[in-house]
């Protein structure tokens, strides 16, 4: 029953798993029979895919005539506003500059902007060395946090020169492309249960975002954390594996990178090459092991502190953060339960009844990710229901 290829199988998944990439409805909901299960799979409408926010700088318009010889003059309201929820740190943002009755971009000098409290954001090497009439890109000195749905107001201040004209007026106003600072979030969805014997079992997924950074996220490895219940044991899952869903049919650690067994606390996956998350996407990733037949009953909790997960971008360390679809906070762990699925359940209605359950179908609340956890364990269910082998395991020998 069992005697397909790898590359087969690996492309069986892959047409599961491209749902990620796609938008989901709630109406939209149809059962899709798989091996011994049932999961549920949704059709276009809320993306599961992470999307770059967008940030706006605007400026309250003012047309300012400094006096000639003034250091530090004031020239405007700067407002900084973010589209989504959650924390975005930006690394500098871009003014455009007018000049009118004769002034020249010239006569202004050692342009900052400064916070609600006074405080200069940007200082030494990063003050522009000459201004330009148009697009001025202004660099903080660390990064600058805006909370979604909130307004920033900074201030921008220059020194005027002496020789300005008197009938010189200036005007910054908002507009371009932010700079995002570089920022990785961690989002880790854990599959509610796998089969005993089941090979190849995806126990987790871990989405990597980089869409709220303006450089590519360099990862060397996944630190997992498992602690076990019941009777389950760390050798009860071996041949364990990083999978890109992009490319299910290979994996990021081989050889001696391949764990082989879960160890109570911390699991390193050594990639066998560093993944770099380019900037502005996300990176899915498909933790599987094979779950021995002799993991009859038990469970496994896995953990990911997303502080703890290496990252660099240009050589330099990111402290990656928890981070779910639209900035709000991600999940970081989940228990995997040993066994059947089968369960009990409360019909609504006139009466009461008892059914089945399907490994893999959210039973908890989880607020916002409702619809995403859903679609992410429908997803499980597809894999966990389907049996043995029946997806991605290698071709028997």
């Amino acid at each position: 029953m069992y005697a397909r290829s790898s590359a087969w199988r690996a492309s069986q998944l892959t047409k599961i798993i491209s749902i990620t990439n796609q938008k989901i409805t709630m109406n939209s909901i149809q059962k899709i029979s798989s091996g011994v299960g049932l999961a549920l799979l949704f059709g276009a409408g809320a993306a599961f895919a992470q999307t770059v926010p967008t940030v706006t700088v605007t400026t309250i318009p003012q047309s300012v005539q400094p006096l000639p010889g003034t250091n530090g003059a004031f020239f405007g309201t700067v407002q900084v506003t973010s589209n989504q929820s959650g924390t975005i740190n930006l690394a500098g943002i871009p003014l455009t500059l007018t000049m009118a009755g004769g002034a020249t971009a010239a006569n202004l000098s050692s342009c900052q902007l400064f916070n609600s409290s006074g405080a200069a954001l940007n200082t030494g090497s990063n003050i522009p060395s000459s201004m330009q009439a148009g697009s001025n890109s202004f660099t903080f000195n660390s990064p600058l946090t805006v909370q979604g749905g909130t307004t920033v107001n900074l201030t921008v201040r220059c020194n005027v020169a002496s020789t300005t004209p008197s009938t010189g007026t200036f005007q910054f106003s908002g507009g371009g492309t932010v700079t995002f600072a570089p920022t990785l979030g961690v989002n880790f969805v854990v599959t509610p249960s796998v089969v005993p014997g089941q090979q190849d079992a995806a126990l987790a997924l871990a989405v990597l975002d980089a869409t709220r950074s303006s450089q590519n996220i360099s990862v060397s490895s996944l630190p997992i954390s498992a602690s076990f219940g019941g009777n389950a044991l760390g050798t009860h899952f071996s041949d364990c594996r990083v999978r890109s869903t992009s490319n299910l049919g290979g994996s990021l650690n081989n050889g001696v990178n391949v764990r082989n067994a879960l160890v109570g606390g911390v699991n390193s996956f050594v990639f066998d090459a560093p993944l770099v998350v380019n900037a502005g996407t996300a990176a899915t990733l498909a933790i599987t092991c094979d779950v021995s037949s002799a993991a009859t009953t038990g469970s496994v909790t896995l953990t990911v502190t997303p502080s703890t997960v290496p990252a660099s971008a240009n050589g330099a360390a990111v402290v990656p953060v928890s981070m779910g679809p639209g900035g709000t906070a991600g999940l970081t762990s989940g228990t995997i339960n040993i066994g059947t699925g089968t369960g009990t359940g409360t019909g609504t209605g006139t009466g009461t009844g008892t059914g089945t359950g399907t490994p893999g179908v959210p039973s908890t609340g989880e607020g916002g990710y409702t619809i995403t956890t859903a679609l992410l364990l429908s997803l499980f269910g597809l894999v966990g229901a389907a049996g043995a082998g029946y997806f991605l395991k290698r071709s028997l020998e």
